[in-house]
């Protein structure tokens, strides 16, 4: 029963985490990073800004998940795309177009990233959430360049 109880906590929690990245990516894309405050997004997500902190140490470490989550699906749609593909240079071209088209029609989340890879001291577990997203997008461009 105990266990149940947990599980119960930890989605619950991890419903809230993704509730709050939801908000955080709306208000990123209606007004920019610039406007991306806990206060903000926790208006947002209708919380108090309180309790966005259970979740998250600061904007930057919200800022930082989001940016992470966002490298991820560029990661799957720029995989999907190559795979989809016939031959190594077809592989390439159409997951070079799909992180084209992901960005340019992501300006917000593109310039939010740009600030957050030129801050210092990002926290690790963050810094290897980010590094691990970028490695899995060059390695979805070298595997038909290795090819």
């Amino acid at each position: 029963m105990a266990d149940t109880a947990e599980k119960r906590r930890a989605d619950l929690r991890d419903h809230k985490r993704k509730s709050i990245l939801a908000a955080a990516r709306r208000v990123c894309d209606e007004a920019g990073p610039e406007a991306l405050t806990i206060r903000a997004v926790a208006s947002e997500a209708g919380y108090a800004p309180g309790a966005v902190y259970s979740y998250f140490a600061g904007i930057d470490e919200l800022a930082i998940a989001l940016t992470a989550e966002e490298l991820g699906h560029l990661a799957r749609r720029m995989r999907e795309a190559a795979e989809k593909a016939n031959g190594p240079a077809a592989a390439l071209e159409a997951a070079a177009l799909e992180a084209l088209k992901a960005t340019a029609g992501n300006a917000p989340h593109v310039r939010l990233a740009g600030r957050l890879m030129s801050a210092d001291g990002l926290p690790s577990e963050l810094d290897r959430s980010v590094t691990g997203r970028v490695i899995a997008i060059l390695e979805t461009l070298g595997g038909p360049l290795r090819a």
